[in-house]
């Protein structure tokens, strides 16, 4: 009754097929499960996706990898996990969790690492999923945290957030809004800041980026603001899927740092959110070394919106063959 198959080499589905479940037949998919998303960095991965099926029709879904001989869902993206379908009972989990075991043993695969969605995502309940996998012996291999804004209650921001607000936008004039022709503006400033603070570059380059937004277009935004003419900050929205957006960058020239831009520009996609009826707004990871580190400073950056924490959980089980 059930079969699971190598997406990329044993299923006669399309791309097309699959971003439909993912995006309109799902309970839990979001823009980073779609193979749209996926595609823009396929050549840096040996791509192991795999389908569920129930009477030949798809069930499930888990976008992952392969590494040596652990199965990772999914390294290419804010996380990964099982995607299942809206009318997906227990038993069918159950079964699903089971079609990976009887797949990893196949291969003779080892390792199965699965990094899950925050359950702002979940267009329906989905702890099942969750149960499932500690019922079949996943561990909790690690959590991160993210900081989400309840977009359907009313604002709560701190003191100081609403001076600093005030403040943009009494004593200054600043043009804010959309600006999707501006990425290579703002690349440039996203790159200093997460060099000078962390000696990193962004995930996606300029390229990518411009290719995720042509792959994307109406799922990537920037928006920024200006001050004479001057961009001064932005951010980049990965809409995830009708309930939650996520902020996946956010920059400032730090020159212009008294102005308070950014509390302005947070508040205004606040507003987006609110007014295109999402249920979240995710600010993001605030932790690093899988959960080791916490930046109590950013934190308390994105509370002082409301934000409150989120759990990125990732779980993990080692298959005996």
């Amino acid at each position: 009754m059930y079969k699971v198959d190598n997406y990329s080499i044993e299923t006669e589905f399309d791309d097309a097929v699959w971003d439909n479940f993912v995006n309109v037949q799902s309970r839990n998919g979001t823009l980073f499960h779609t193979r749209k998303f996926l595609s823009y960095h396929k050549d840096r991965f040996n791509d192991c996706s795999l389908t569920i099926s129930k009477r030949n029709k798809i069930i499930a879904v888990i976008p992952a990898i392969l590494n040596d001989d652990t199965l990772i869902s999914h390294s290419g993206s804010s996380f990964g996990g099982i995607v299942v379908h809206k009318n997906a009972g227990l038993n069918d989990i159950f079964n699903i969790v089971d079609c990976i075991s009887y797949f990893m043993r196949r291969k003779k695969l080892r390792k199965v690492i699965m990094r899950m969605s925050p359950h702002i995502y979940n267009i329906m309940p989905c702890d099942d999923i969750y149960f499932t996998l500690y019922k079949k012996g996943y561990n909790l291999y690690c959590t991160d945290l993210c900081c989400s804004i309840d977009l359907t209650i009313n604002k709560k921001y701190s003191d100081s957030v609403n001076r600093n607000i005030n403040k943009s936008r009494d004593s200054y004039t600043i043009d804010i809004g959309y600006d999707d022709d501006n990425f290579e503006m703002f690349w440039d400033i996203l790159s200093n800041n997460l060099m000078e603070k962390h000696g990193v570059l962004p995930t996606h380059t300029l390229d990518e980026i411009l290719l995720l937004k042509s792959l994307l277009p109406n799922k990537i935004i920037l928006c920024t603001c200006y001050y004479k003419g001057k961009l001064i900050s932005g951010v980049v929205l990965f809409l995830g899927n009708s309930n939650a957006f996520e902020v996946f960058y956010i920059a400032q020239d730090y020159e212009f740092q008294n102005i308070r831009s950014m509390s302005l520009l947070i508040d205004y996609i606040i507003n987006f959110g609110k007014f295109n009826r999402y249920k979240f707004c995710n600010l993001g990871v605030s932790t690093e070394d899988s959960g080791n580190i916490v930046n109590h400073t950013l934190v308390r950056f994105k509370e002082g919106f409301g934000a409150r924490g989120i759990a990125r959980n990732t779980y993990i089980k080692e298959i005996l063959i």
